[in-house]
This record gives structure tokens, C-alpha cells and sequence, in this order.
């Protein structure tokens, strides 16, 4: 893809019941996406998670659990990371090369340990707040979407809440 004339979809915090739906929407429109997963969502939906796969989307670590990253030690931050890396594998086939940090938070600690674990951080520029729901509404966010997005644009969105 190229990002000069493309804005990049990215998912965080599936698989979930949602993300099939999530799926059917990118496959009609032939969106390629990345999926920001959680080991323990893997471990609950491995079927979406070989989906996602399956359908040529990117697979990238969430972290396991989704803790509030600012409280976790390094070690803790390794442990989380490897425990995913290893459901990954097993469930869809490849260790990913992408890490989002949970809630986005990148610091020293977390950089260093992603670097450690030979990961690509990767964020985003743009959120549709979908995580807000239901205190926005999804006027809201198409709006704010669009009218934020600029060729290159990485787009956060999450298959763990009903986005679609």
C-alpha cells in the first residue's frame, strides 16, 4: 500500500464476536486492515483470529491482558508480549513483527522492552474514540474520522466493541 494516497485501518484489542462482522465489511470493500490482538482474545476466538489471518490482513501483539501498561514492569511488559507472541504462532501460524503498546502508552520502559523483543512499535494518528461508545455516537466518530483523515493517516478503531 502506499501511503501517499492511502490512510492505513488498524483494530486493537480483538478478536471478539465483532470482528467477523469487522471482517465481511473489509473483504466487500477490499480494505486491507491490521489487527492489534490480545493473547487472551486469541486464546477465546482463535477461529476469527485465523480469519483475520486467512483474509491477508496483518496480525500485530496487543499484549496479553491489556493492562494498564504505566504499572507494569519491564519484565511484566516481556512477559505479557512473549505469552501473545507464542499464541500467535500457535494460532495463525507467524510471530508478528508490530506491537501497540494497551492504551497506547509508549514510554522509556515500554520502547526499550519492545526493542529488546525485536518488535516495530506502531500507533496511530487518528482515533475514531469508538472505545467512548456509547457516550459518542457513531455520527460522531464517522465525522471526526473523515474529516481528520490525510493520505498516510493510521486510523485506530476496536473489534473488541461494536465499532462496526
Amino acid at each position: 500500500m502506499e501511503s501517499h494516497k492511502s490512510a492505513f485501518l488498524t483494530f486493537d484489542d480483538g478478536p471478539s464476536p465483532f470482528t467477523p462482522a469487522i471482517l465481511d465489511i473489509l473483504k466487500q470493500y477490499q480494505a486491507p486492515a491490521t489487527f492489534f490482538m490480545c493473547g487472551k482474545n486469541i486464546e477465546r476466538y482463535p477461529e476469527t483470529a485465523k480469519r483475520v489471518k486467512q483474509e491477508g490482513h496483518a496480525v500485530g501483539n496487543h499484549a496479553y491482558s491489556h493492562i494498564f501498561w504505566k504499572t507494569v514492569t519491564g519484565y511484566g511488559m516481556a512477559q505479557e508480549i512473549n505469552k501473545t507472541d507464542k499464541i500467535i504462532k500457535n494460532t495463525i501460524g507467524e510471530t508478528p513483527t508490530l506491537f501497540r503498546a494497551p492504551w497506547g502508552i509508549v514510554n522509556p520502559r515500554s520502547k526499550l522492552t519492545a526493542q529488546q523483543l525485536h518488535y516495530e512499535i506502531y500507533q496511530w494518528n487518528i482515533s475514531a474514540l469508538d472505545w467512548l461508545q456509547p457516550v459518542i455516537t457513531y455520527g460522531y466518530m464517522r465525522k471526526r474520522v473523515l474529516s481528520h483523515t490525510r493520505p498516510g493517516a493510521i486510523l485506530l478503531f476496536h473489534d473488541g466493541h461494536g465499532t462496526y
